[in-house]
């Protein structure tokens, strides 16, 4: 039986977040790049696989194949007009049939401004400025590092998250929550997400929120 370990590392403190293993062998890996730190730089194999340079608080998604070789690699970065470092994170990756994949998280998590994540070519999800500090979640479909099949994002008055997910490798289960406990029973002040459209309101100490993709 043999085993293959790879070390994934920057400059700074850095964080795994989720894991998939494929039926070939395979090992989709995401997390969160520099989350700590003031400079960052990856220090990897992958880093040349990335089509722009880490930053501060950067999600990537890795896609080993059994012998331990990066065939696949997508860094997310936040897109911070005003300059302010603003992190993302992925919390759930899957594969998917024919080849693709499916990674959730969340976006544009810091202060007060406009923000918004690109995910590949023609893919962008935005958090606009919010009555306060907040972040948005997305969930993606790629068929590879640059090719998004489809996505979503859940964005509103106050923070989303998507934290766990799981695929049967037709459909997508995410799930996480939105608003935070700053809303109590005397407050007048509602936080509003949407999702597809469709409004959510939390009202008092957030509320949960699970969503199924198709395909």
């Amino acid at each position: 039986l043999e085993s293959t370990a790879v070390h994934i590392a920057s400059t700074a403190n850095d964080r795994a977040g989720a894991l998939s293993i494929d039926e070939r062998g395979g090992v989709f890996v995401a997390g969160i790049f520099c989350e700590v730190g003031t400079q960052c730089e990856a220090a990897l194999p992958a880093s040349s696989a990335f089509e722009s340079q880490v930053t501060l608080g950067d999600a990537f998604v890795l896609h080993y194949q059994a012998d331990g070789v990066i065939d696949d690699a997508v860094l997310l970065s936040s897109i911070n007009p005003d300059g302010i470092e603003r992190g993302v994170s992925a919390s759930f990756v899957g594969m998917l049939q024919d080849d693709a994949w499916v990674v959730a998280g969340q976006f544009c998590r810091g202060p007060q401004g406009d923000c918004s994540l690109e995910l590949g070519e023609g893919a962008t999800v935005e958090r606009s400025t919010a009555l306060r500090a907040g972040a948005g979640s997305f969930v993606a479909k790629y068929r590879g590092a640059r090719d998004v099949a489809w996505f979503h994002s859940v964005v509103g008055s106050g923070f989303a998250n998507f934290v766990a997910g799981d695929t049967d490798g037709l459909e997508t289960v995410v799930g996480g929550n939105f608003c935070d406990d700053s809303l109590d029973a005397d407050s007048s002040f509602s936080c509003d997400v949407t999702l597809g459209g469709e409004p959510m309101t939390s009202r008092r100490n957030g509320d949960g929120l699970i969503a199924r993709f198709d395909g």
